[in-house]
Formats: structure tokens, C-alpha cells, sequence
């Protein structure tokens, strides 16, 4: 039984046709008959059409499938519309079936196939397809098929070795490709008639030239006429025909030479090694045959050979890859060395011109990139821009600390108060540009704080080619030399920490499991030493205030001492993973990573309480170690509060623990991975950040807290995450700090370049 298309199934009616059978297409192949008259080759034709039907409006569409070289015109037969059959009704898909036909407009189609999915609508209603039949044979495809098997084996064989049955061709010596011979009847026959002029060709080919056909060696070719008066070195392709033997030379024109254009020098013939004495009389093939003449051939044609072109001596110093591979596939015994290009001097007695350079970017007109784009071209152009990397990085900006430092030996601070300096380094990942804002300090002699350098691209030193700085060289520890001046990089804010963390196959530094692997690789070169020197020292360290904490930069300096090559941002990132606070760790959490500490007891599993229908957050947990809550006196009545417990797990990567092992915890404990509720590992809230409240200092990780959220790092208001473009003082979104003052031409820079001026929602004013 068959149901309606369009029918919901459901009581209330029935969904239209367009909705619940849009792109819904019924495939068919089929053919129809065609009669060719007036042809002593075959007398009628199949041709092979393809029926889609749309389901959607009940149209039909019939595509004649296309044929190499059938000679007819092929495609739409009939174009997308309502057909009516020739018995007046119009068509609908049940009229479709493989092994049926339909007529339509006096042609008559026979259905032999159809696809999967077809066969499945017809399924689902209940209509099964009969199997797909085979397309019939017509005249015209039996003997293009077997036209096609006799090519196709003789493509198939591989040049031969020797003579093969039924051809003239002579074997080459040693092997390879057979060489075309010098028979009267090789490639002309002779005139017919006492007054012919003409000669025939044969029109049956070799089997040796259909197997080599299409295959033609090109080469590059000098001739030296510097001997005589005004002689030149001129350059000329050399195309030789391995089907025929015949040989082609053109000349190749070059610019501003004050040459004629005379491309052909010779037309494509058999080329004799020597120039028989004829005296500019003709030769027939007798004639030739009879002086045996020798040709030139494959086996002559290699880089630095000389091809005497009827007096003209040609070097051959080049080819291309195409003859390269002919040339290692078929010639036997050839070497590399005859493959390799020579150099020749086309203007051995004019001035030595240096080569073109680009001069540098001194107009001060647009940018560097704006005068590489230009330099070449009269008419100004725009250099290209990407407008999936504007909708990508056009808000993302990394911004870190920095500090002045010396670049070297003989390259010391311009002043001794450059290294008590302290900057805000930004780097815009659109358009992979620099600025640097120096904050106002107290008592540095500067009223506001200033722009030390305007938003541009900085060229690396470093790199090759003057290549600009790029994000992966923003790394905290690292020294960027800008304009001749050095800044390190001494922290960053949570937002480009979260963004090189998120993309760590680009920053490895920011990998966790790369950098524990890296410091378990350190911990290997010495196992018998240095796991318990570090495991002495890190407890030493810890229990310096009785709380087993260590801060990230007193941890890098203790992980220097040992002789480890972790770098400051890589010990910002065991800190960001470890620590309760991300600024720091616990001893005990490091060692249990690298598997050189037993777990403490696991924290007690956490216990489920139902959530009232207005539920108030719990108050905000505060960064471990946690200070007393209680009063002082209820303080010191209170119970001691427990040893620290910490609930990681070591690494999978990290090696089994040094200690013996413990007895086993009851089976009620908590064993997961990570806190458990309660547990010191929770991030604090999100705070406002002063930088007036930390002592005007920017040290090298000290009194800063970077796990504070601001205005730069949520995307939910397109207005926090760029600056204002005029107007007076504008607050930083996403700064390292809130309280900064920035001038309105720095942010007028920056707002051009991402689009335009007083762009809406581009700032907010205080």
C-alpha cells in the first residue's frame, strides 16, 4: 500500500509538498533510441540519459550523460518542469520504474537503474524497484569499445628493448627506447606519376609511434657568436620528438635585446650529425639513403652535449622535469650529473648590471608593506588584506610587562633609570603589530603615564628576511630587541595566558603535558641525584612560612639553581595548572606530578544536598593558604585545623613514585581526579585589580594578580574589548590594570587600523 506524498501522518492535516520533500530528488539512468540514417556504419543509437525527479513540485528534468567525443550535442535534453505523457497525463513518481519507460514528447525512455536512496523512498511506501538492468549496445559503441582496448593495450606496453613483430624500427644498443630508421619507405613514399610534385604520407602509424607518442624532450639550447663581429650568445629551445626522431629548434626572444623576432631556426625534420655536401640541392629519400647519413637521437641529447644545427653549434645546458624523468626512466646508464643544469653568461662582453633591489621604506607615505606592494607598479595598489583574519584576531590583543635590559656586550641602557622602567608591551594579533604604553609610576617624574612607541609593525632582527615579530614570539622570559632597544617580557595578563593555553600546538610553552614531560626528561638525565635534591629543595622551600607554598618566581629561581632549562612562562603554566591561585603551587602538588610523592590522603567524598528553589551562592572562597575566619578568640579555641591534603593524582606520563608503596585507602574514600568540593583548589571571584593598591610596583612576578577577570576578557559587550578613537581620557579595556590612563592619539591609531574612526560600541568613557 502506498500513501500520499506529503501525508504527516498525523490527524490534523497533511504538510505541503515544498516543506516535507524539499531537495528531495528521485535519480534514474535510462536511454532512448535513436535512428541514424543515411550511415554505413550503423543504422541507430543508444543514448544514455539521466531522469531526476523533484518531489517537491513534481517536476522532472532529463540530462543526456556526456560521451568523449561522440560528435552530438549533448546535455539538457529536457528542461525542469511539469511533463505531461503522450497519453495526456502528467507524470508523478509511481509512473517511474526500473525495466518500465515513459514517453514524453514522442521520445520514448527506458528506465535500466537508480540509486540507493531512491530505492529506499520507494521502500518506505511500500513500492520496491526491480533490480538495475544493463544499457544496451548499439553499433556504434561495439566498435568504439574495441577501439578503445586495441589504444589502451598499446598504451599499456612499455617502450621496447628491441625490434617488435611487424615494425622496421632498429634497436638501440645497450637497450632503451627503439630509434626511428632511415628506410625510403620510413615516413614518405614516392611520387606517383612522371609530373607529381607531391609525396604521400602513410596513414597506418608504427606500433613503436603509437606507444611513444606525445612524448617530447625539450631543452635549452646556447649558441655562442661572440667570434665573430656584434656576435651574441643567443638562447634557443631545443623539442626533440621520440615518436619520429625529428627535431625542432626554436629561438626564445628576450626582453629589450634589439633582435627581430625570429622564432623558428629550424622546422621539425630528422637533424644529420654532419652536413652532407649538396651544394643547396634538394635530396630525396634515396639520395639521403644512400650517403647514410646519421641523425641525431635520444641517446646524444644530454646536458653540456654540443647538437651541430647545420653549422651552428648548440649547448645544451637545461631541461625540464619532464625530460629529466624520460631521461632516468628510459635511458640506461645516465647519471645525475649529466641531469644538472649549467650556468651561461647570455652577455659575456656587456657591463655586469646588479641586480634590481628594493629600495627601503625612508617616503614615510602609508606602510612598509604599502612600498613593497608599489615599488614594482606605477599605479598605486593596496596590499592584500584577509577579511577571515579581521573577523577572527580584529579584538584579540596580548599584552604583557616588560621591562628595559641591556642587548649585549657594547650595548648597554641608554640611563641608569631605564632599568627601574616598567611598560605595558600590546601585541594585535590582526595585523601582527606592536605598541608599547608606559604606566605613570609614583615618583618617576612623569605627571601621566605616555605612549613609548605607537601602534606599528616591528621588524625581528632574528628572523631571516626582516621579517616582523610574530605571536609565537611572545613568550614571558623572552628579550625582543625594538629599535634598539631590549624589553623582557617579565608576565602577562589571564587573557593571553587563557588564549596561548587554548592554541598550545602553536606556543609549546603553554602545554602542560609538554612541560612536565620536558622537566621529567631533565629529572632522567640524573635519576640517582637529582629527584631528591629536588625534592629536598622544593619541601625546604615550602616550609619556609609553614604552609608548603611556593610562589611561581621563587620557583623558577629554584629550578635555575638546579641547572634546568624551564623558561618563566613554562613555570607559569605548572603554576596556572597546579596552584590553587595560578600564582603559585604547593610543594607536594609538583612532586606528586612527577611521581615523586605518594598522593596524601584523598579528600572525603563530597556529599549532594538538594538546591533550595532560590538558592544564594555560597560566599567566595579565598585564594589558598586560607587566612583564619574566626574571630581571635574563637580562633584559638577552635580545633587545629588538619595538614594539607591535596587531591591530584600524578600524571599518566610521570614514572612510579620513589616512595614504597602505602597500604591501601578504605573503600569509601574519594578517589577522583581533582578537588573535591571544599578543597583549597578553587578560583577566587572576579575583582576588580588596582595597580595603586599593590605598592606602585611591578617586580618581576610579584604583586600581581593575573587571575582577575576584567572587561577585556569577556566578549558579551562588543565595547570591552577595544578603546575609545577620541575625546579625552578613556579607561583600557583589558589591561593589565584598570586604573590607566591612555591618550586619545594612541587609540585613534589603533581603531584606524582595525576599520575606521568612532566606530560604534569601539569605547567607553569613565
Amino acid at each position: 500500500m502506498t500513501s500520499e506524498p506529503g501525508f504527516s501522518g498525523r490527524t490534523g492535516g497533511r504538510v505541503p509538498n515544498w516543506i516535507a520533500y524539499d531537495r528531495k530528488v528521485l535519480g534514474f539512468s535510462g536511454y532512448f533510441r535513436e535512428e541514424v540514417p543515411n550511415s554505413a556504419l550503423e543504422t541507430w543509437r543508444v543514448r544514455r540519459v539521466a531522469i531526476r525527479y523533484y518531489m517537491e513540485n513534481d517536476t522532472v528534468e532529463i540530462v543526456e550523460i556526456r560521451e568523449a567525443n561522440s560528435g552530438l550535442p549533448q546535455g539538457t535534453l529536457l528542461k525542469r518542469h511539469n511533463a505531461l505523457q503522450d497519453s495526456g497525463a502528467p507524470l508523478r513518481w509511481p509512473d517511474l520504474r526500473v525495466g518500465g519507460s515513459v514517453s514524453l514528447y514522442r521520445r520514448t525512455y527506458f528506465i535500466t537503474a537508480t540509486d540507493a536512496a531512491t530505492r529506499a523512498f520507494y521502500a518506505e511506501r511500500g513500492v520496491e524497484q526491480p533490480p538495475d538492468e544493463a544499457l544496451p549496445e548499439g553499433p556504434f559503441d561495439q566498435r568504439r569499445k574495441a577501439q578503445d582496448a586495441a589504444a589502451a593495450a598499446a598504451r599499456a606496453r612499455p617502450p621496447t628493448r628491441g625490434g617488435v613483430p611487424g615494425s622496421t624500427s632498429t634497436a638501440a644498443p645497450g637497450g632503451g627506447p627503439p630509434l626511428p630508421h632511415d628506410a625510403v619507405d620510413d615516413l614518405y613514399m614516392e611520387p606517383r606519376g612522371p609530373n607529381a610534385v607531391f609525396e604521400l604520407c602513410p596513414t597506418r602509424r608504427e606500433v613503436e609511434m603509437e606507444t611513444r607518442d606525445n612524448a617530447v624532450l625539450r631543452f635549452l639550447a646556447s649558441w655562442d657568436n661572440t667570434a665573430v663581429t656584434f656576435g651574441e650568445v643567443l638562447c634557443f629551445s631545443l623539442f626533440y620528438h621520440v615518436a619520429d626522431g625529428t627535431v625542432e629548434v626554436r629561438e626564445v626572444a628576450r626582453r629589450n635585446s634589439g633582435r627581430d623576432p625570429f622564432p623558428l631556426l629550424l622546422a621539425r625534420g630528422r637533424l644529420p650529425k654532419t652536413l652532407p655536401p649538396v651544394f643547396g640541392r634538394p635530396m630525396s629519400p634515396r639520395s639521403r639513403a644512400a650517403l647514410q647519413l646519421q641523425y641525431y637521437d635520444w641517446r646524444d641529447l644530454k646536458l653540456g652535449a654540443k647538437i651541430n644545427c647545420y653549422g651552428r653549434p648548440l649547448l645544451l645546458y637545461d631541461c625540464d622535469e619532464a625530460t629529466r624523468v624520460w631521461l632516468r626512466r628510459h635511458v640506461p646508464g645516465i647519471e645525475e650529473a649529466d641531469l644538472q643544469p649549467i650556468a651561461v653568461d647570455f652577455d659575456p662582453n656587456g657591463p655586469k648590471r646588479p641586480p634590481l633591489a628594493i629600495p627601503p621604506h625612508t617616503s614615510g607615505f602609508g606602510s612598509e608593506e604599502d612600498s613593497l606592494r608599489n615599488v614594482l607598479h606605477l599605479v598605486p595598489r593596496p596590499p592584500p588584506r584577509h577579511y577571515s583574519d579581521y573577523l577572527e584576531n580584529w579584538n584579540k590583543v596580548l599584552r604583557f610587562e616588560a621591562r628595559m635590559v641591556p642587548l649585549g656586550p657594547g650595548r648597554p641602557l641608554v640611563g641608569p633609570h631605564d632599568s627601574d622602567r616598567r611598560f605595558i608591551l600590546s601585541f594585535h594579533l590582526l595585523d601582527r603589530t606592536l605598541s608599547i604604553w608606559e604606566p605613570r609610576r609614583d615618583n618617576s617624574g612623569m605627571e601621566d603615564g605616555r605612549t613609548f612607541l605607537e601602534r606599528t609593525k616591528v621588524p625581528n632582527p632574528a628572523a631571516p628576511g626582516g621579517a616582523s615579530f610574530g605571536e609565537t614570539d611572545m613568550q614571558v622570559g623572552a628579550v625582543l630587541e625594538v629599535f634598539g632597544r631590549g624589553f623582557q617580557l617579565l608576565d602577562a595578563d589571564a587573557y593571553t595566558l587563557r588564549y596561548e593555553e587554548k592554541e598550545c600546538a602553536r606556543f609549546p610553552w603553554a602545554d602542560y603535558d609538554k612541560v612536565l614531560a620536558k622537566l621529567q626528561a631533565w629529572l632522567a638525565l640524573y635519576p640517582d641525584q637529582l629527584p631528591e635534591r629536588l625534592s629536598a629543595d622544593l619541601l625546604a622551600a615550602g616550609s619556609a612560612d609553614g604552609s608548603g607554598y611556593i610562589a611561581k618566581h621563587k620557583l623558577y629561581s629554584l629550578l635555575s639553581a638546579l641547572g634546568s632549562d624551564l623558561s618563566p612562562h613554562e613555570v607559569i603554566t605548572l603554576c596556572r595548572q597546579l596552584g590553587a591561585d595560578r600564582q603559585g603551587l604547593l610543594a607536594s602538588q609538583l612532586l606528586v606530578a612527577l611521581g615523586l610523592m605518594e598522593p596524601p590522603e584523598p579528600a572525603p567524598e563530597p556529599q549532594h544536598h538538594e538546591v533550595a528553589a532560590h538558592h544564594q551562592p555560597p560566599p567566595p572562597a579565598v585564594p589558598f593558604p586560607a587566612p583564619a575566619l574566626q574571630e581571635p578568640a574563637a580562633a584559638a579555641s577552635a580545633p587545629a585545623p588538619p595538614a594539607a591534603r591535596v587531591a591530584w593524582a600524578p600524571h599518566p606520563s610521570a614514572p612510579a613514585a620513589r616512595a614504597p608503596p602505602a597500604a591501601p585507602p578504605p573503600p569509601d574514600t574519594y578517589r577522583g581526579l581533582g578537588p573535591a568540593p571544599g578543597h583549597p583548589r578553587v578560583d577566587p571571584p572576579p575583582v576588580p585589580y588596582h595597580h595603586q593598591g599593590t605598592g606602585g610596583s611591578f617586580a618581576p612576578h610579584h604583586a600581581w594578580t593575573d587571575d582577575r577577570q576584567h572587561a577585556r576578557d569577556t566578549f558579551d559587550r562588543p565595547g570591552s574589548a577595544t578603546s575609545g578613537a577620541s575625546g579625552g581620557g578613556k579607561s583600557v579595556g583589558g589591561s593589565i590594570h584598570s586604573g590607566l590612563h591612555q591618550p586619545a592619539s594612541l587609540w585613534q591609531t589603533t581603531n584606524t587600523a582595525i576599520g575606521g574612526v568612532n566606530h560604534a560600541g569601539s569605547y567607553r568613557k569613565r
